[in-house]
């Protein structure tokens, strides 16, 4: 896979704290966002690749080259 084909990867987000507040206290869900791996912060991609059990290879190695690809322009 491409760097280029990780980016436009998409990820169904409820949006920060969505799912906790459903399980906590009732709120109900919003609708799911798309959104590209690339339009994910930092955070978010770190959160997924390590609380997701079932990401698939795909995804694991998309996070991975995009943190990568980040990190590697912080520090240029």
């Amino acid at each position: 896979m491409t760097l280029e084909k990780a980016k436009y990867l998409v990820w169904g987000t409820y949006g920060k704290d969505a799912m906790e507040n459903n399980y906590f206290f009732g709120t109900p869900l919003p609708r799911v966002k798309w959104k590209c791996l690339d339009d994910l912060d930092d955070d978010h991609l770190k959160r997924l690749f390590f609380n997701q059990g079932l990401l698939s290879t795909e995804y694991r190695d998309a996070i991975t080259m995009i943190l990568r690809d980040r990190h590697k322009a912080e520090t240029a």
